[in-house]
């Protein structure tokens, strides 16, 4: 019974393997597998380990969450923050 319950469990969720992120992303499947390692990408296990798997939204949510801001956005804040200080 308990293994039927994982097994539904398991499959109620649409999961993609390296391959298929590798096209989505763009990344190589090495590169997939460094994120994996170092736990910076989101991903499942299954109960023996292999394979590898992940799910399309949590990937495309931690794609559009990783914003870096242009240089001179940056400059703008930190002039701003040090007018700021400058007046107290």
């Amino acid at each position: 019974m308990r293994l039927r319950k994982n097994r539904l469990r398991a499959n109620s969720l649409k999961k993609y393997g390296k391959t298929h992120l590798a096209a989505l992303t763009g990344y190589t499947p090495g590169y997939i597998r460094q994120l994996v390692f170092k736990r910076k990408i989101p991903f499942y296990k299954t109960e023996n380990l292999k394979p590898v798997r992940f799910k399309k939204s949590e990937i495309l949510s931690w794609i559009t969450d990783r914003k870096y801001a242009p240089i001179y956005e940056l400059a703008d804040n930190y002039l701003e923050e040090k007018k700021i200080k400058l007046k107290n």
